[in-house]
């Protein structure tokens, strides 16, 4: 859940893909629709490369920092 001005809140969904395979924003929508209830499916998607998912020692993603990468990302994508 990232900031949203007249929401407060809404999904996005970060995604690391492998290298060499393609995925866009509609796919994931798409394949998202009959699985999650609305207030569940991302508005959203942001593809990252999976070294720039921050990660901790656990081999978990750092889902603060994430967030606030995610955030940026929005930021710059305008």
């Amino acid at each position: 859940m990232l900031p949203h001005e007249l929401l407060g809140e809404e999904v996005v969904t970060c995604i690391a893909l492998l290298d060499g395979a393609t995925l866009t924003e509609d796919a994931v929508k798409s394949f998202v629709k009959d699985k999650l209830e609305s207030y569940k499916r991302p508005e959203r998607v942001l593809f990252f490369e999976e070294r720039e998912f921050p990660m901790a020692s656990s081999d978990k993603v750092k889902s603060s920092e994430m967030k606030e990468l995610a955030i940026k990302r929005l930021k710059d994508q305008g």
